[in-house]
């Protein structure tokens, strides 16, 4: 839980300092335009993605490492690559559909580690 709140936090600060840390590390007007479209997905990606990570390192601690690996591998070869493409290339969205592909993948991620998590230590009287 706590990483999902840090990773709000952290949402928030990309999404309201989003033009002086874009233009920080990149001068170029053009690639500016393209990165300010996209950094409100980069700033919802970081919340799922923080919940992911954890989730994923907590589940192999407990030794469900097979169970993630299948996991992350269905989710994103089987949903998130495929949402990616359609979105990205055949819906003609360009790299923000690409980007929201990567962030449902993530999403899905998340959630599903976190209710894998509760699953597993859950305690039963």
């Amino acid at each position: 839980m706590s990483t999902g709140i840090l990773g709000l936090l952290f949402a928030m600060v990309f999404w309201l300092a989003r033009s002086p840390l874009l233009a920080m590390h990149q001068p170029h007007p053009d690639v500016l335009c393209i990165a300010q479209a996209l950094w409100p997905i980069l700033a919802v990606w970081s919340v799922f993605d923080g919940v992911y990570t954890v989730g994923i390192g907590v589940l192999r601690g407990l030794g469900d490492a097979l169970w993630t690996f299948g996991c992350t591998t269905l989710v994103y070869w089987g949903v998130g690559i495929p949402l990616s493409y359609g979105l990205g290339v055949y819906a003609g969205v360009g790299a923000p559909g690409i980007w929201w592909g990567n962030l449902i993948s993530a999403a899905l991620c998340a959630v599903t580690f976190t209710h894998r998590f509760y699953q597993r230590t859950r305690r039963t009287t």
